[in-house]
């Protein structure tokens, strides 16, 4: 696999790991202090479809667009042809939040429109499991081309070869970071069981912090890879 494959492909777990982290950050900023805000994600890339990834990705700009947008333009009760117009406008304006460049509006009016197929034609939802997760990484990663690259495909290759290398680099720490894959895996196992709930707090805290630390390990004296989502 080519270093620009490579980067294409981690591209969205690496906004999605910047992207949330710095958002659970400020809730629990906000939570030490006394206030309660909405959660940002709700595990995005376990998304049955596009339109369940945007349910679960950046839930608070989604949520104002819809109520204040989607909704007062009419919604989907007016149609295929008026839905289908309503979604463009929605994620036009979503592009454009994130700057006036032709990359973003590319990458808007790719989700529109995967989205209005999704509604229309493709039912991914009732695809094998493996199937729909990886739809969702390749329409998610494919969207992301003109988003990383503002509309120049090379501009976008060489950004990906960039996160390629980094990603390789960080491959050359394979005993810590497969350890704290593992790790992550058996905690996420824990809770999507339930079992995770009835663990004592202290044995949860505990497990919280040995994954922290076999992290840190996993990336001391890696390559280092600025914070991507201040770009966007």
């Amino acid at each position: 696999m080519s270093r620009a494959a490579l980067g294409l492909a981690v591209f969205p777990l690496q906004l999605y790991m910047d992207f949330s982290g710095y958002t659970d950050m400020a809730l629990g900023a906000a939570r030490a202090v006394g206030f309660a805000l909405p959660d940002n994600f709700r595990a995005p890339l376990r998304a049955d479809s596009l339109r369940d990834f945007w349910r679960r990705w950046h839930i608070t700009l989604g949520a104002w667009l819809r109520d204040y947008v989607y909704i007062p333009l009419g919604g989907s009760r007016q149609g295929a042809g008026r839905t289908a117009v309503n979604t463009g406008v929605v994620y036009l304006l979503m592009a454009l939040w994130h700057g006036a460049g032709w990359g973003f509006v590319l990458w808007g009016l790719w989700n529109a429109l995967i989205l209005t197929l999704e509604r229309n034609a493709w039912k991914p939802e009732t695809w094998p499991v493996a199937v729909r997760r990886l739809y969702v990484l390749a329409v998610v990663a494919v969207g992301f081309v003109p988003f990383a690259g503002a509309a120049d495909v090379g501009a976008a290759l060489d950004a990906f070869a960039g996160i390629g290398a980094a990603t390789l680099a960080l491959a050359q720490l394979r005993p810590m970071v497969l350890l704290a894959l593992l790790a992550a895996v058996v905690i996420v196992a824990l809770e999507g069981r339930g079992l995770a709930a009835r663990l004592p707090m202290w044995v949860r805290r505990m497990l919280a912090l040995v994954l922290l630390g076999v992290s840190l390990l996993a990336v001391y004296g890696a390559t280092h890879v600025p914070f991507l989502y201040a770009a966007y």
